[in-house]
């Protein structure tokens, strides 16, 4: 035990590449919301936040909840990806990059998850339509399914968004499509109640964030590493979960028809009482597992990392260090 905790402080500490993007080391400040973007703009704070987490020795910081569209917003502040931020984007990648590390912008849509209103909106989009609890506190009560051009339109959006990110000098993109986010709702059962090619199956629900997915991979894939985050456990009943199940048929569904050939991707899964657990893609193949937990928690019990490697096909497993909201601990 010794010998292996040794190991993974000393791999811990030992380069990675994503993508295009090689890591000085394996740890990694997870996107979380500092409250440091008054009217949108990163202040002096934010960027000395991340600039220190960079001088403290952090292979990549992310910067959080940058959304595509002022439609898509959540929260009052938030930063939007536009032309008129980019020089407030550039400076806090220059600060990072002057202290040696590397950063990602985490690209989001809210969707109904969402606490501002839009002029001329009168109900946020989802995958589907109908009542909108988190809308109660915004008194958006309902919401509207998304047609096929609101889905082109934010495709596309998230396809700016990402080129945006490129521009400002950032080295990768993280797709949210976790914690309740629009990309979420597609892939929630809770949230999806279409009868169309976009609900009902896996296969159906992945159809949307796939298309950005392969959106984001032909605007930015050559330059940029681009990492995918989902939720696998909602945690409530009827939701998606079951670690085994979700890894085995989500991986494969996933890049079915994104285009993993041309590039590195990162499927983020995050795992309650674990933390963080990555699944590494290149040329289509799984070829690595990351992990910080020796034995990973899920809806359906707890698994040794070895188990869960059998099952989803990952031949190698390696060792990724999350800083920030869900870090989990060595077990």
């Amino acid at each position: 035990m010794k010998d292996a905790a040794a190991h993974d402080v000393a791999l811990a500490y030992s380069p990675v590449v994503i993508g295009p993007l090689t890591l000085r080391n394996r740890f990694v400040k997870s996107a979380t919301n500092e409250g440091m973007s008054p009217d949108g703009v990163p202040s002096r704070q934010l960027v000395q936040f991340h600039a220190d987490m960079a001088a403290g020795g952090v292979g990549l910081t992310t910067l959080a909840y940058c959304a595509v569209s002022t439609q898509g917003c959540t929260l009052p502040n938030q930063i939007c990806l536009d032309r008129a931020t980019l020089p407030h984007l550039r400076a806090l990648t220059d600060a990072v990059h002057a202290k040696g590390g590397a950063v990602s912008a985490q690209v989001t849509h809210g969707g109904c998850f969402t606490f501002t209103k839009v002029p001329g909106q009168s109900r946020p989009l989802s995958a589907s339509g109908g009542s909108n609890k988190i809308g109660l506190m915004s008194g958006q009560y309902l919401k509207r399914q998304m047609n096929a051009a609101d889905m082109e339109r934010i495709a596309a959006e998230f396809a700016r968004g990402a080129q945006l990110a490129r521009e400002a000098g950032f080295d990768a993109v993280e797709i949210h499509m976790g914690h309740g986010y629009l990309l979420s709702q597609f892939l929630s059962p809770l949230y999806n109640k279409r009868n169309d090619l976009y609900g009902g199956t896996l296969d159906n629900r992945l159809r949307f964030p796939r298309e950005v997915l392969r959106r984001v991979l032909d605007a930015v894939g050559e330059d940029l590493a681009v990492i995918c985050k989902y939720s696998m456990v909602e945690g409530a009943r009827g939701g998606n979960g079951g670690l085994l199940n979700s890894m085995a048929v989500f991986i494969p569904l996933m890049t079915q028809k994104g285009r993993p050939s041309r590039v590195s991707l990162f499927i983020v899964h995050e795992v309650a009482s674990a933390g963080l657990v990555l699944a590494h893609l290149l040329a289509g193949q799984v070829i690595e597992f990351l992990c910080i937990a020796r034995q990973i928690e899920s809806s359906d019990g707890w698994h040794p990392v070895g188990a869960v490697v059998e099952q989803t096909g990952l031949n190698e497993t390696v060792l990724l260090v999350q800083i920030g909201q869900g870090f989990g601990q060595f077990r």
